[in-house]
C-alpha cells in the first residue's frame, strides 16, 4: 500500500524536478517507510512512489521499479493477493525474480501478456506502467475501485495521483468547481466516479484501464463487469458455495510480511471475518474497537466478548464528545475530497496504527454482498408507493406541496411525489441528505435530469437492482474512498475481503432472493457465529452524531447558505455536511 503520482508530456517538462518535490510532499503520509523517483533523460517522464512496506520489506521491493531490461518500469499502490502463485507459475516459464514482491509480478506479466494481464490479478491496485520503448503510458485499476487513481490531461501532458490534493498542489488541472458534483455531493454525501469535486480533474473507473500516448489518451476500456448467471441452486448448495467463497477470501487477504488486524464491532460482518481467520488457524490475531458512552451506539461488550471466544487479543478505545472533537480537527486536515463519511474509518485507524498494526481486516461489505441494509426492503417499497400514489401526476403533485412544511428525510419524502416514479430516487430519498431541490440550491448548479447508473441493466428483482446501487454507489463512491483517504492518512492498510471480485463471482449465481435476503444465508453458512451476535438488531458502526455538536459550519456559513438558498441545518447530517464543504472551501 502506497502513494504513487507521476506527470508525463509530449515535450521536455520545465522545472519537473520541482514537480516531483510536490509530488512526494503531497503524498508522504501514504508512504511513510520510503520514497522514490523516476525521471526520464528527457524531462517528459517522471514517476513517484511513497511506500508503506507490507511485502518484501527490503530495498529489492522499492519502486519505481524496472524490468531486467529496462523498457518498463511501474509504481505500484495495492496488494494482489493471489502473487505467489503467479510467481510460481511465471518462474516455470522462466522468469528470474530479483524479489519476492507482488510488484515484480505485476510488472513480468504485463511484459508478457500487456493489458490482459488485468486478468489474473486478484487484488486491490491502481498501478501506472511506462513503456519507454513505445513511449507509452498504462494506467489500471482494480475490479472493485478499492484503490483510487486520479488523472488529469491538459496541453499534451497527463498527471496521475492516488489524492487529487497531489494534482492540486502542482497546478496541472483546472480547479474550478464541478457545480454538477457539487449538486451530487449535497444530494447523497458523496461524488460518482469518474467525476471529482474539481473538474479538471477525473477518477479512472473501476475495472478500467487507460493508455496515453504522444500527449493524448489512446484508450480507456472496462475490462471486468458485475455480469452474473443465474443458477439453480439447491439452499444448501448455496450454504457451502458461501462459505468457501468467504473462506478462501479472508485466507488471500492475510498474505503478508507483517502482522495483520481486525476491526471488529458487535455486528455479523466483522465477525464472520474474525471467525473465518479462527477457522482458518490464524492465531494471536489483534481485534480492534471502539466504545462509547451512548449505549445506543456502544457494541463494545459484544465485540470484547466474541474476541475472547476467539483467542484474541483485544484492545478498546472510549471515544468520548471531547476526544472526538480533537480528532475532528486531525480528520478534516486529511480530508481529500469533501465527504459526508470517513470519520470513524479514521478514529479507529489511528486507533489501530497506535498499536504497531499496518495492516487491518475490516468487515466493509459484507452488507451489500449478502443484503444487511435496510434499505433492501424500504427502497422497494417506497418505490411502490409512488407509482400506487401517482408520483408525477395532479395527485403526486399535491403531495408534493407537504415538503414545503417539512425538513429532513419527510421533505425528501414528500418532494419524491413531485416527479415521476423513479426506483433510483427513491433510492436517494431513502440514502442521501437533502433533497433534489435543496442540493441544487446549494451548489447553484443547472437543473438537470436524474441520471441512474443502473440504466440498461436488468436485474432479478428489485433487492438485485438495490445491490447494484449500494455497492457501486454507497461503497464505491463513499466507503472504499473513504477507507484509502483515513486509512493511509494514518499509515494503515485496510483490507475488505468481501469486496473481492473471485468471492463476488462465487456467490453472484447464488439467487437473489436467497443471497440478499439479511444475511440470512451468510448465517447459515457459519454457525459458528455467537448466539450474542446473531440476535442483535443490526446497528452499524456509527458514532453518536445526534448527540455531538462540534462539528457544525461557522455561524457565518449558515447564515449565508439561509440567506442565499432558505436552508436551515435541520439535522446532525445535513450540518455535517456543510460542516465539510466549508472545510474543503476554505483550504482551496
Amino acid at each position: 500500500m502506497c502513494g504513487i503520482a507521476g506527470i508525463l508530456s509530449a515535450e521536455p517538462i520545465d522545472k519537473l524536478e520541482e514537480v516531483v518535490h510536490v509530488f512526494k510532499n503531497a503524498l508522504a503520509h501514504r508512504g511513510p517507510d520510503g520514497e522514490e523517483i523516476y525521471l526520464s533523460e528527457d524531462k517528459r517522464v517522471s514517476l513517484v512512489h511513497t511506500r508503506l512496506a507490507i511485502q518484501d520489506l527490503s530495498d529489492c521491493a522499492a519502486q519505481p521499479m524496472f524490468s531486467a531490461d529496462r523498457r518498463f518500469v511501474i509504481v505500484f499502490n495495492g496488494e494482489i493477493y493471489n502473487f505467489k502463485e503467479l510467481r510460481s507459475s511465471l518462474k516455470k516459464e522462466g522468469e528470474a525474480f530479483s524479489s519476492t514482491s507482488d510488484t515484480e509480478v505485476i510488472l513480468k506479466l504485463y511484459k508478457r501478456k500487456g493489458r490482459e494481464c488485468l486478468n489474473d490479478l486478484r487484488g486491490m491496485f491502481a498501478f501506472a506502467i511506462w513503456d519507454e520503448q513505445q513511449k507509452e503510458l498504462f494506467l489500471a485499476r482494480d475490479p472493485f475501485g478499492i484503490k483510487p487513481l486520479y488523472y488529469t490531461v491538459k496541453n499534451g501532458q497527463i498527471a496521475f495521483a492516488s489524492e487529487i490534493r497531489a494534482l492540486q498542489f502542482v497546478g496541472t488541472e483546472d480547479s474550478d468547481i464541478s457545480l454538477a458534483a457539487l449538486n451530487e455531493f449535497f444530494l447523497k454525501g458523496s461524488v460518482h466516479e469518474a467525476a471529482t469535486i474539481l473538474s479538471g480533474i477525473q477518477l479512472l473507473p473501476a475495472a478500467s484501464y487507460l493508455t496515453w500516448k504522444e500527449g493524448e489518451i489512446r484508450e480507456q476500456k472496462q475490462y471486468w463487469s458485475m455480469k452474473r448467471q443465474s443458477a439453480s441452486l439447491l439452499p444448501s448448495e448455496a450454504i457451502k458455495k458461501t462459505r468457501e467463497a468467504v473462506l478462501d477470501s479472508v485466507r488471500c487477504h492475510f498474505v503478508s510480511d507483517v502482522p495483520i488486524g481486525v476491526f471488529l464491532s458487535g455486528g455479523i460482518d466483522s465477525t464472520v471475518i474474525a471467525m473465518s481467520a479462527h477457522l482458518l488457524g490464524i492465531k494471536n490475531l489483534n481485534s480492534f474497537t471502539l466504545r462509547f458512552e451512548s449505549q445506543s451506539h456502544d457494541e463494545g461488550e459484544r465485540a470484547r466478548k466474541t474476541a475472547e471466544h476467539l483467542g484474541m487479543r483485544h484492545h478498546e478505545k472510549l471515544i468520548t464528545e471531547k476526544e472526538a472533537k480533537n480528532l475532528y480537527t486531525e480528520y478534516l486536515a486529511k480530508i481529500d475530497q469533501p465527504t459526508i463519511d470517513g470519520f470513524n474509518t479514521y478514529c479507529v485507524a489511528k486507533f489501530a496504527r497506535e498499536h504497531g498494526m499496518k495492516v487491518i481486516l475490516s468487515g466493509l461489505g459484507g452488507d451489500e454482498l449478502f443484503g444487511g441494509y435496510a434499505s433492501f426492503k424500504k427502497v422497494p417499497k417506497l418505490f411502490s408507493l409512488y407509482q400506487n400514489l401517482g408520483a408525477g401526476g395532479v395527485f403526486g403533485k399535491c403531495l408534493a406541496t407537504f415538503s414545503k412544511f417539512s425538513k429532513g428525510r419527510w421533505k425528501r419524502f414528500w418532494e419524491g411525489f413531485s416527479e415521476k416514479p423513479h426506483f433510483y430516487l427513491s433510492y436517494l430519498i431513502f440514502r442521501g441528505l437533502f433533497s433534489r431541490s435543496e442540493a441544487q440550491l446549494l451548489s447553484h448548479a443547472p437543473i438537470e435530469e436524474l441520471t441512474d447508473p443502473a440504466s440498461g441493466l436488468l436485474f432479478e428483482n428489485n433487492a438485485e437492482r438495490v445491490a447494484f446501487y449500494e455497492t457501486t454507489v454507497y461503497m464505491r463512491d463513499q466507503l472504499l474512498r473513504d477507507n484509502d483517504v483515513m486509512g493511509m492518512a494514518c499509515g494503515l492498510e485496510i483490507r475488505v475481503p468481501f469486496v473481492d471480485h473471485v468471492l463476488w463471482q462465487a456467490v453472484s449465481d447464488i439467487p437473489a432472493d436467497t443471497r440478499l435476503n439479511s444475511k440470512k444465508i451468510l448465517l447459515d453458512a457459519f454457525p459458528e457465529i455467537p448466539e450474542w451476535i446473531k440476535n442483535k438488531p443490526k446497528q452499524g458502526f456509527s458514532f453518536p452524531f445526534d448527540k455531538w455538536d462540534f462539528y457544525e459550519p461557522s455561524a457565518q456559513y449558515k447564515d449565508w447558505v439561509k440567506a442565499d438558498a432558505g436552508i436551515a441545518c435541520q439535522n446532525w447530517y445535513q450540518s455535517w455536511a456543510l460542516s465539510q464543504w466549508e472545510n474543503f472551501s476554505q483550504k482551496r
